[in-house]
């Protein structure tokens, strides 16, 4: 169990990091002009909430939730997060909808193929 809660941090660490660079160089690049008013550390603080609030969710509640299949966890759980902090971006940072969409999954999309990945390469075997 204790293995799993340094994985856990490790994720949450690396999560916070990875999307927040993908959400600041997404806005700044995907916006444009209209969006220059929203500080560098409003996007990042909105991106390290919302990991801190989905990921928790997606690791022990929805593994727990649908026990039966760790696929079906795993897919509610990512569109979970997807679509919750894609409501974070849009709410918070005055991004249109479809914006907002398109940040959270790309900054998803990313974070949980890299994430996942280092996971199994710097924890395999313990």
């Amino acid at each position: 169990m204790l293995a799993y809660t340094y994985h856990f941090v490790f994720a949450l660490l690396a999560n916070c990091i990875l999307e927040s660079v993908t959400v600041v160089v997404l806005v700044r690049w995907m916006c444009g002009k209209g969006q220059e008013s929203i500080s560098i550390n409003k996007l990042i603080a909105t991106c390290i909430f919302a990991n801190m609030l989905t990921l928790p969710y997606v690791w022990y509640v929805f593994p727990y939730i649908f026990y039966q299949s760790y696929t079906v966890a795993l897919c509610i759980g990512e569109l979970f997060a997807f679509l919750l902090e894609a409501a974070f971006y849009a709410f918070y940072l005055g991004l249109s909808v479809r914006q907002a969409l398109i940040v959270s999954f790309c900054a998803n999309a990313l974070s949980f193929l890299v994430v996942s990945y280092a996971i199994q390469l710097i924890f395999a075997g313990r």
